[in-house]
């Protein structure tokens, strides 16, 4: 497959954005779109995120610090921020997993925080951080929300939740109970308390015939339609005499009328019957009745003459009970057709309005089993920040009572105040401040046993450091994007915290202010500790890279092993961070960004076997970056002939540049300072 070039209109595009498309294994179709997704890297930038992991994992790195990666829409924030979590959880960020770069290496909770969620900055950073501490330390997530609280309030509070549950616990049980009634007692609900059932409505429709066949049957009641009801209600319910089949046969024979053609038939079939047996042995009865002599011959003459009606009277009575039995029968069934069209109308509501009740209890039954499992949870909450306040009041560190004020006051912090809070206890509990998250937390020394709302546990087990990556800031308008930034800044200015947030330059400086652009650097100095520019990064042409590969040679994909970032100073730096220390800035903190930025410019892949020429160089730049007048250094080495020593046009880099050239104890031409000024401008804090 041939290559395709794809032409730049930047003289400065890297060639890695000008390949060709990636080989493909034999037999392997390639795709013919691909998406513009944050997916597969090709930028060759998991040395620069094993190496930004490996400093913000760096036992000797100083906490808390902010590193802004800035560059413009589509240059890889999003998948080098991803690849930095990456790494540091090869790294070792399980709790109990060991290092892969070594015993000496913290334990670490990545966390990323999508900016664009909607949600307020200091709930989305709260939320999102204690969610990860949840999966990775629950134990120090749980504690966490009350070391650093005051643990009268939270006691308080705690208390006051257990009561609050309590009483919705007791009303959510008597609606339970209400519903388990109306279960109960649902057919008398349909039949007598709902007008609009179908069962009311063909009642009064067929009022007439039925109160017509209720009182030829004589069922009791002033009321009809209520009679009705009941009987419906007895066909539709079941069980025994109240069944469906024994309605029926009380209708053959319990009702009035019912019962005598009954009786009727029976008779019938009994004089039925004697007439035919007559009628079939009338030779035996006759010979009988002449064996009395002549006394009863005229009554033997009689029955003789009249034997012939026997016959036809046996048939007479067969038919007349078969009729009485037909017309029970008919009366029954006119008078049950009503009824058990109504008991098929009731249990057609009945389903409809059960499946309903039926929904209604399970739910119901889910709500009161969890209220009651958050009011057990609550329950063991309070005891827990009694023992709190026990303890810290058995170590003096608490009033025995409570101040007027307090009282009037109430136990609710604000959100600012409970999120202040939060941080500052999972600050402590870090960074192994034992007698403070003990005192506060109710627990005991590393080591020993401690007395936890859960019971007696061991010490709340902690990271050594949790990075936090912001994502997703150029979605928010500049202003949001400035406010979140300072409020995670605020949040996370605290020991034990590495924060890296992903933003265009252009626009986070916008949001801090638009009109003045010196009011938003600074303002964005604040927040910043440490600027790495990705757009920088990417223009530096591969020949000055210095093969970073290399330092990563026979290393894991997803190991971290830098060893510029450990390795000493040589003799020259020190004196050359000292020379250029004054021209960083006015105030301490000036001095303290330049070095802090030269410390890890230096350490850059893009530096490995880096000469003293091109560390003085790098060196220079930083220093005079925050007097904005470094690129004119880099403009000084474009106009230098081959060979010749650079020659600043302007005094104060002139000085600079001195100072710098006699730390080394040389000078230096423009190819010597080219790779220094090129990582220079990743590291600029102006841009």
């Amino acid at each position: 497959m041939s290559s395709v070039t794809v032409a730049s209109d930047s003289p400065n595009d890297p060639p890695a954005m000008i390949a060709s498309p990636p080989p493909h294994a034999p037999g392997q179709v390639p795709p013919l779109f691909s998406p513009d997704t944050a997916g597969e890297d090709r930028s060759g930038r998991g040395v620069t995120a094993r190496f930004l992991a490996g400093l913000a994992s760096h036992p000797q790195a100083g906490t808390p610090f902010l590193v802004a990666l800035f560059g413009s829409a589509g240059s890889g924030k999003s998948a080098l921020l991803r690849q930095v979590l990456d790494a540091l959880r090869a790294l070792g960020g399980s709790p109990g997993s060991t290092p892969s770069g070594g015993s000496d290496r913290p334990s670490i909770v990545g966390v990323r925080i999508d900016a664009s969620t909607g949600a307020d900055a200091q709930s989305t950073v709260v939320s999102r951080i204690f969610t990860a501490l949840s999966l990775a330390y629950p134990s120090l997530a749980e504690e966490a929300v009350y070391i650093g609280g005051d643990p009268l309030k939270a006691a308080r509070a705690a208390g006051e939740r257990v009561n609050d549950l309590r009483r919705k616990l007791d009303s959510e049980r008597q609606v339970l109970d209400e519903l388990g009634g109306r279960q109960a007692r649902l057919a008398e609900t349909v039949l007598f308390e709902s007008p609009g059932s179908r069962v009311d409505v063909y009642a009064r429709a067929n009022r007439g015939r039925i109160e017509a066949r209720q009182r030829a049957f004589g069922v009791p009641g002033t009321d009809p339609i209520a009679s009705y009801k009941s009987l419906v209600r007895e066909a539709a319910e079941g069980g025994g005499g109240t069944s469906r089949v024994g309605l029926v046969l009380r209708a053959l024979w319990g009702f009035k009328g019912q019962g005598t053609l009954i009786a009727l038939a029976v008779l019938l079939l009994v004089i039925g019957w004697g007439s035919g047996d007559l009628a079939e042995n009338q030779g035996a009865w006759m010979a009988w009745l002449s064996g009395f002599g002549d006394r009863f011959a005229g009554l033997s003459a009689w029955a003789q003459d009249r034997a012939g009606w026997l016959a036809p009277v046996s048939h007479a009575a067969y038919g007349l009970a078969f009729v009485a039995i037909l017309v029970d029968i008919v009366r029954a069934i006119r008078f049950l057709h009503p009824i058990l069209k109504g008991a098929n109308l009731l249990t057609g509501d009945l389903d409809g309005r059960r499946r309903d009740l039926d929904s209604l209890l399970a739910h119901q039954t889910r709500r009161v089993d969890h209220v009651a499992a958050e009011a057990d949870a609550a329950v063991r909450t309070a005891e827990s920040a009694e023992r709190r306040v026990e303890t810290r009041r058995a170590a003096g560190l608490l009033e025995p009572t409570l101040s007027p004020a307090e009282g009037v006051l109430g136990t609710a912090a604000s959100p600012h105040e409970a999120a202040e809070a939060f941080f500052a206890g999972l600050s402590a509990a870090m960074g192994g401040d034992a007698a403070k998250v003990a005192a506060t937390a109710g627990v005991g020394s590393p080591g020993g046993t401690a007395t936890s709302h859960n019971g007696p546990a061991e010490m709340t087990a902690a990271p050594n450091r949790i990075v936090v990556a912001i994502d997703e800031l150029d979605r928010l308008s500049p202003a949001a994007a400035a406010s979140f930034l300072e409020t995670t800044h605020r949040l996370l200015g605290r020991p034990n915290f590495v924060t890296l947030a992903a933003v265009e330059r252009s626009h986070i400086l916008t949001g801090f202010a638009d009109t003045d652009p010196a009011l938003a650097a600074a303002r964005l100095d604040r927040c910043v500790q440490l600027s790495y520019d990705l757009d920088a990064a990417a223009a530096m042409p591969e020949s000055m890279t210095g093969q970073p590969g290399e330092d990563n040679r026979g290393v894991g994909a997803n190991e971290i092993r830098h060893p510029t970032i450990d390795l000493p100073w040589q003799g020259f730096e020190t004196q050359l961070v000292q020379a250029l220390a004054t021209f960083a800035g006015p105030n301490p903190r000036s001095t303290k960004r330049f070095v802090n930025s030269y410390r890890v410019a230096r350490a850059d892949p893009r530096l490995l076997d880096a000469t003293p020429a091109e560390l003085a160089a790098l060196a220079c730049a930083l220093a005079l970056d925050r007097s904005g007048v470094a690129a004119e250094l880099g403009a000084d080495r474009e106009t230098a002939a081959p060979g010749e020593a650079v020659s600043p046009q302007n005094a104060h880099i002139a000085r600079a540049l001195a100072a710098a050239q006699q730390a080394i104890g040389s000078t230096f031409s423009p190819a010597d300072v080219r790779r220094g000024l090129q990582v220079a401008r990743i590291y600029s804090r102006r841009g």
